[in-house]
């Protein structure tokens, strides 16, 4: 998939393609973050320095990252040469820096990041492709480092219909939370921890906090999971 072409309305696309979920992009950015943060808080963790966010597109998860990790610098990379530009040109501040890469190679050394995050990407890496990246992501990241990745889960009819009906996931190959985590301990990831996430609409918000409960159910729209390598 070429997200040149969706660079300049992708905010505008990606908020009208999850409307039945009743939020804007920038719930689900700062939801997936908080997952992370609350990941760190939990186990005592020192803040990362040096966060990769592989496939960062114009940058909205830049946004809002530095609210949940003030000291870390954080590096995009992404494909898309006309993305990359339009992050550059939002993000001045010395935390970010930004990369036009496939991921294979990375342009980074061994063990450059203590942490890595894939939010709703691997679906938009071809099948073929999967491994080679994976096992690049797995080369630069440190070995007190992790990985967290966010995936759409597709056993969940909503997320079916959302990605079938997104202009820019009309290549995706979803991938199956089971599977997803066989395919990185092959690679040589530890799994941390992979809960199912997102279970209800925003008019149904009320029972979100029920959500802590439900994370073994697989019917969530997405799975987090955590890793490390062995």
């Amino acid at each position: 998939m070429d997200f040149d072409e969706f660079a300049q309305d992708y905010q505008k696309i990606h908020s009208k393609n999850i409307r039945l979920s009743g939020e804007t992009p920038d719930y689900f950015h700062r939801y997936k973050l908080n997952l992370v943060k609350n990941f760190y808080c939990r186990n005592k963790l020192k803040e990362p320095k040096k966060i990769l966010d592989f496939g960062c597109g114009i940058g909205k998860i830049e946004q809002h990252i530095l609210s949940y990790f003030p000291n870390s610098k954080v590096i995009g990379i992404d494909s898309s040469t006309e993305s990359i530009d339009r992050a550059k040109s939002f993000f001045k501040k010395e935390n970010f820096s930004f990369y036009i890469s496939d991921g294979s190679p990375l342009p980074f050394a061994n063990s450059s990041f203590d942490a890595v995050v894939l939010f709703c990407v691997l679906h938009h890496i071809a099948a073929e492709d999967r491994h080679d990246i994976m096992q690049e992501i797995r080369r630069v990241l440190s070995q007190r480092g992790y990985l967290f990745l966010v995936e759409h889960n597709p056993i969940n009819p909503l997320t079916k219909h959302i990605v079938k009906n997104c202009p820019f996931d009309k290549d995706a190959q979803l991938i199956r939370e089971k599977d997803c985590s066989r395919f990185l301990e092959k690679l040589g990831f530890s799994m941390i921890k992979s809960d199912y996430i997102v279970f209800f609409p925003s008019f149904l918000k009320v029972f979100r906090p029920l959500e802590k409960y439900l994370k073994f159910l697989p019917f969530g729209a997405q799975y987090f999971i955590v890793a490390k390598k062995d």
